[in-house]
Order: structure tokens, then sequence, then C-alpha cells
């Protein structure tokens, strides 16, 4: 075989009788960190939530159950003016149609 390049090892080095490059490291770019986050709140869903409870407060309140003469049995007595209509008016526990 011919005489070529002498053996060069990555891991070990060179061989000897060659000689070491030396390469100029370059230091490392400096850590740029990014701007603390601001704490942030999620404000939207709450009040769409609590929009929404208000209304239904507002709306059992109208509702009155226990005054209604065609409902005696109104569903959880209990709550008073608050009380939900029977089943087979509104099966999903809310006010009347009407109100």
């Amino acid at each position: 075989m011919g005489k070529g390049m002498p053996y060069s090892d990555v891991e070990k080095g060179p061989e000897r009788g060659q000689e070491k490059r030396r390469h100029r490291s370059r230091p490392p770019p400096p850590q740029i960190c990014p701007p603390p986050e601001k704490p942030w709140f999620p404000w939207l869903v709450p009040v769409i939530f609590s929009a929404n409870l208000i209304m239904f407060i507002i709306t059992m309140y109208i509702n009155d159950c226990p005054s209604q003469e065609n409902h005696p049995r109104c569903v959880l007595p209990f709550l008073k003016r608050f009380s939900f209509q029977p089943f087979k008016e509104n099966i999903l526990l809310g006010p009347s149609a009407l109100t």
C-alpha cells in the first residue's frame, strides 16, 4: 500500500511525529435570560361563570315555585323561594318554562 497520511485517532489524539493542531476555542456566547414572566390571571372564564351563576339565582328568585298554585310539590322545598320545579315540568332542575 502506498504511504499516505499517518493514522490519527480522534479520541487518542495524533500519533507521534504529528504536530498537534491547536484550535483556538471561542468562549461560549453569553447567556441571555428572558425577562421574568408577569403573573397571569385567567379572568374570562371566572367572569362568565359568575355572570351565569348570578343569572341563575335571579331566575330562580323570579320563579318562586312554592307561591305557584298549580305546583304544590317543588323539588328541594327547604330552599323555599329558590326551590326547583317538579320533575314532570323540568327534568333538568330549573325554573318553569314561563319564567
